[in-house]
């Protein structure tokens, strides 16, 4: 569980609403740290941008980026 409390889905913006919206039809529910950046709006607001487009992004085969991102969350000690 996260020291700071995550913004929940009581009236959170025409934005995040979206970006919640998104995140559940993609993933299945809203992940805690974005729930977590949402409090700062507008780092909320560069960090989905910067996702959308790395997600977009077609230089880099998808299974090999699959494999940077794992790789760095090894490095970093991330869980998933």
């Amino acid at each position: 569980m996260a020291r700071v409390e995550g913004l929940k889905e009581e009236n959170p913006g025409l934005l995040i609403k979206a970006v919640y919206w998104y995140a559940r039809r993609r993933l299945g529910k809203i992940p805690e740290r974005i729930e977590i950046a949402a409090n700062a709006k507008r780092i909320f607001l560069g960090r989905a941008l910067f996702e959308i487009a790395l997600d977009r992004s077609y230089l880099v085969d998808r299974r090999i980026r699959r494999l940077a991102e794992i790789k760095a969350g090894m490095l970093i000690g991330c869980p998933a």
